[in-house]
């Protein structure tokens, strides 16, 4: 789990968030998962130019959809050379990272519409499940996706 002032940090980028265009919502996707992150070893991912065709794809997907053998086709690479590859350029497994990125993206989607529910947000970033992204949302922020997008005063009873 994260530390508490990275998790409030994160909600408040996703609470916060009015996304005008599917640029923006990626940028602010990164972010947050730059937040949600902590670990990662972000000068070599950004200098990486395996990792820029990794994030900033040319057809408008979002990363948080990618399976680890098409993210090894972008890279060129074989799947198990693409996980050794990642893990040790990023300092974590891809699907860590693409775990964190779907919650940050679906928090985003959650709050660019508030009246979209948990599962269209879920599904819309990449999750199988609503109960997946609840339980993603649990273990690394340590709050509901609701509770995480309904401020300070509601988390407090969450």
């Amino acid at each position: 789990m994260l530390s508490a002032r990275a998790a409030r940090l994160a909600v408040a980028m996703a609470s916060s968030a009015i996304v005008r265009t599917p640029d923006h919502h990626r940028a602010l996707v990164d972010a947050i998962t730059r937040t949600i992150l902590p670990d990662v070893r972000w000068r070599a991912v950004d200098a990486s130019p395996r990792f820029r065709r990794l994030l900033h794809r040319q057809d408008g997907e979002s990363p948080s959809l990618l399976s680890r053998d098409h993210a090894a086709r972008l890279c060129h690479l074989e799947p198990t050379a693409f996980s050794r590859w990642f893990e040790g350029c990023a300092g974590i497994r891809f699907r860590d990272w693409r775990r964190r990125y779907r919650l940050a993206d679906a928090l985003v989607h959650m709050a660019a519409d508030p009246d979209r529910n948990i599962a269209t947000a879920a599904d819309a970033a990449g999750f199988e499940t609503r109960r997946g992204f609840e339980l993603a949302c649990h273990d690394i922020l340590g709050m509901s996706p609701r509770a995480a997008l309904a401020g300070p005063d509601a988390r407090a009873h969450d």
